[in-house]
């Protein structure tokens, strides 16, 4: 029995490739830099896509500019993926920082901090 995919799922993952592949090979920002796209959520109705993006070791100035990069990227990024993927109604992109990474690396240090005590 074939998987169904519902349409945002497709938009979702093609558009995580997109911004991850512009990201290595065509956006010049420097500020965007070792940033790396993790998830790509669809609402269900209102056309808007939250973008999760992380990098490793990023403080809370890294981010605003990342922010910022993202920010002034947004309109070639959806025209860009527009014209690719020959859709009419390209999601609104949210930019927000996937924590998850970071939380992961404080997490193993802190395991090994404990395990050195003893």
């Amino acid at each position: 029995m074939p998987r169904e995919f519902s349409r945002n799922l497709r938009i979702a993952s093609e558009l995580k490739r997109f911004i991850n592949n512009l990201l290595h090979q065509g956006i010049k920002d420097p500020r965007l830099n070792g940033v790396t796209i993790s998830s790509v959520k669809m609402t269900e109705l209102s056309g808007k896509a939250i973008v999760l993006f992380s990098t490793l070791n990023f403080d809370d100035k890294e981010e605003e500019d990342i922010l910022v990069a993202f920010d002034k990227a947004k309109g070639f990024l959806r025209k860009k993926f527009g014209k690719q993927m020959k859709i009419r109604h390209v999601p609104e992109l949210i930019f927000e920082r996937d924590s998850g990474p970071n939380r992961s690396i404080r997490i193993s240090k802190l395991i090994d901090d404990a395990i050195n005590r003893k």
